[in-house]
Parts: structure tokens; C-alpha cells; sequence
């Protein structure tokens, strides 16, 4: 079973084919190991096998996917080496957005909505709503936004993607650790808006690193 085609007039049907692939792989519709073949997916959504194929080639250059022989092509489980290069790149980056924010000061706007988003993210979690991950990825969507570099934003969420699987994985595996990312980014924020740069690099530095590694510990059981 495939996720459902996304419907769009502005992509090609190969970049459809793609997109829907890789956010089946992203939310575990679309399990790890699982094989791929090209005239399965291509009967699965009607179309030819030329699509196909080029959508599971741009999967394999971007690491969602691999050979698997002649069966096809099987979604990869991510390893913790490949992970903690992207980990690390991450956290630097999203370390460097948080002390320049510190440096240059925030608006009241983004005040009141860290306070509500805080706010939000502590009843998900006291209720175990299911937007609790949606919630908690809020906090760096914050950042990004006031941070106001489009191309950084961009860079991250991709690479945040990665980790994005890792962590619903490991959901499977035992509970994160949600509490404690909470009281975190409220210390980043604190100290962001305390124009405080060097602790901020340092708490979003930590935060980051601490966060995927205790998810890629559980990944190990996977």
C-alpha cells in the first residue's frame, strides 16, 4: 500500500510521483526495508514505469532509497554515522541562527508567539495529543522565521527531514523525551531574548545534539 498522489498542476509527473514517495517515507507510510519495484508503483498509480523510475532515482541520489539486487530499490534505514553528520551540521547551523538573533534582538511578535507556542506545546503534551511532534518542531520553525534567511531555512529543513524519520521511528521503539525539549527551548528563548548570544549558540548547540542522539540511541533497536 502507497500513500495516496498528491494532485498538482504546478509539478511534472514524476516530481509528483517523488514528493509523494518521500513524504510516505518521512511519516513511515512507507516502512523502512520496504521494497520498491517500478512496475509495482507505476500499476499502483497508473501511469508508466518512465516517471516512476525517475522519481526512484532521485529517492536513491538523496539517500531515501538503495539497490536491493533485482528486486528494486528498498527504503534505507538510516545509520547513526550518516545521522550524526547531519546532526552535527544541524546543530551548528541552527547554534549560529540562535546567537545572531540574540546579537540583533527580536520583535515583541516573536515573544508573544514563542510564550503561545510554549503554551500550546505543555497541553499536547499533558494531554498526549497527536500533534505533540508538530508542536515541538514548532519551537525551530520560530527561529528560522525571525531568523529571516529563506535560503538557511531551506537548508535546514532539509537536512531536518532526515532526522524527522529518525524520530518517528524511534516513537515506535519508546517515548521522547518531550518534557525536557520543552523546559530546553524555553532557556534558548529566554536566553535569546536576554540578548544573551554566547549562551544561546550554546543551549541550541546542546539541545540539538542531545535531542537526535537520545532518538538514534532507541534508532539502534530498530
Amino acid at each position: 500500500m502507497l500513500p495516496e498522489l498528491i494532485d498538482s498542476t504546478k509539478m511534472d509527473l514524476s516530481e509528483r510521483i517523488f514528493i509523494t514517495l518521500k513524504r510516505g517515507i518521512i511519516s513511515l507510510d512507507i516502512k523502512p526495508r520496504q521494497v520498491l519495484i517500478i512496475g509495482d508503483v507505476a500499476e499502483y498509480y497508473n501511469t508508466s514505469r518512465t516517471p516512476v523510475r525517475e522519481a526512484l532515482i532521485k529517492l536513491e541520489r538523496e539517500g531515501w532509497v538503495e539497490k536491493d539486487g533485482r528486486r528494486g530499490l528498498r527504503v534505507t534505514v538510516p545509520s547513526e554515522g550518516s545521522l550524526m553528520e547531519i546532526v552535527e551540521t544541524q546543530a551548528a547551523l541552527e547554534a549560529h541562527a540562535a546567537s545572531k538573533l540574540a546579537e540583533r534582538g527580536v520583535s515583541e511578535d516573536f515573544k508573544r508567539r514563542s510564550q503561545k507556542s510554549f503554551a500550546e506545546t505543555e497541553r499536547a503534551i499533558a494531554e498526549n495529543a497527536d500533534n505533540i511532534d508538530d508542536k515541538i518542531e514548532e519551537f525551530t520553525d520560530l527561529i528560522y522565521g525571525e531568523f529571516g534567511n529563506q535560503f538557511f531555512a531551506k537548508v535546514v529543513r532539509e537536512l531536518g527531514e532526515k532526522t524527522t524519520r529518525v524520530r518517528k521511528m524511534s516513537l515506535h521503539l519508546g517515548p521522547a523525551p518531550y518534557e525536557k525539549s520543552l523546559e530546553q527551548h524555553r532557556k534558548i528563548i529566554d536566553a535569546i531574548v536576554a540578548g544573551d548570544a554566547e549562551l544561546s549558540y550554546k543551549l541550541m548547540y546542546m539541545h540539538t545534539i542531545w535531542f537526535e542522539e537520545g532518538l538514534m540511541s532507541l534508532l539502534n533497536r530498530y
